[in-house]
């Protein structure tokens, strides 16, 4: 019985896709607004395959001082980067892709009126697609898109360039990596 549960246990733990769990202290302060000093948690999935690739991930955010205990904020993002396969032989454009995004969330809060009441708003959703490009030097990978955002609600179309590097050091045991969003509206 040991044998064949470290043997499924090996097997899954080869399929399974890239994920990544974080817990967070917002230490923020809102300019002219009280500080956050909230926790958040993240979870991210990157799954590579032939086509290209797909990341999500979701944030928590758990009992900020103007929110109920327990979650008061649930944001997503769900995202998929296509390969041009046309652009393949070509060595200028073969790290061109195709990046398509779905963003939603919801927050909880108090009824300032009745304080026994919870009320919960949706967050604008929006979708983002547009084109990706990824560079690597050595060991360095930096992706950058240019998106085309509509988002629920608004007046007019949005714009956002997007920024992803990684670096790996240590022999992968550390890493470093973030992302930059910079959009037309608020």
């Amino acid at each position: 019985m040991k044998k064949t549960f470290l043997n499924l246990s090996a097997t899954l733990t080869l399929l399974a896709p890239a994920q990544n769990l974080q817990l967070h202290f917002d230490l923020g302060k809102p300019q002219g607004g009280s500080p956050r000093n909230f926790l958040v948690g993240t979870v991210e999935h990157y799954q590579p395959d032939t086509l290209g690739y797909t990341f999500l991930f979701a944030d928590i955010e758990f009992a900020s001082a103007d929110k109920p205990a327990g979650a008061s904020l649930a944001y997503f993002e769900v995202a998929r980067t296509l390969y041009m396969p046309w652009f393949r032989n070509v060595k200028p454009l073969k790290n061109l892709m195709l990046h398509v995004e779905y963003n939603d969330g919801l927050v909880i809060y108090p009824d300032a009126v009745n304080d026994s009441l919870v009320l919960g708003e949706n967050l604008r959703s929006s979708w983002l697609a547009g084109p990706e490009y990824g560079w690597a030097i050595g060991d360095f990978s930096l992706n950058a898109m240019l998106l085309y955002k509509y988002t629920r609600g608004s007046a007019a179309p949005d714009a956002q360039v997007t920024l992803i590097w990684f670096y790996p050091l240590f022999r992968n045991r550390i890493s470093l990596c973030g992302y930059i969003d910079i959009w037309s509206q608020s």
